[in-house]
């Protein structure tokens, strides 16, 4: 149903906070990490509920449309490789774009400060 599609550098993938999706069984994590001019690390070792893809260059609008034709759901969420996501509340911005049509939902960031 929903893929989460982290875009991130090579040097900054230890930094991903991996979501725990005991209870969104149908969801998928979507790493796409960019080498620039850094040597890719071993990207072999993931969860399988997790695909990570390795991509040469860099460029946020390149490696985000790598993400949306590897997106393997009905729905896509673009993450840095900064952010924690709020599931709950991330699964009622996905019922409300089954229930109302709508083709885009925008949310709030926030820090840990609130």
């Amino acid at each position: 149903m929903l893929t989460i599609a982290y875009s991130t550098l090579a040097s900054r993938l230890a930094n991903i906070k991996l979501p725990e999706l005991t209870n969104y069984p149908d969801w998928k994590i979507l790493i796409t990490v960019q080498s620039g001019d850094e040597t890719m690390p071993d990207l072999t070792s993931a969860p399988k509920n997790v695909k990570v893809l390795g991509f040469s260059g860099s460029g946020v609008t390149k490696i985000r449309n790598q993400a949306i034709a590897n997106a393997e759901t009905e729905y896509l969420v673009f993450a840095d490789d900064d952010i924690i996501f709020d599931l709950p509340n991330l699964a009622k911005a996905i019922e409300h774009l089954k229930t109302s049509g709508a083709a885009l939902v925008l949310g709030m960031a926030q820090d840990p400060a609130g």
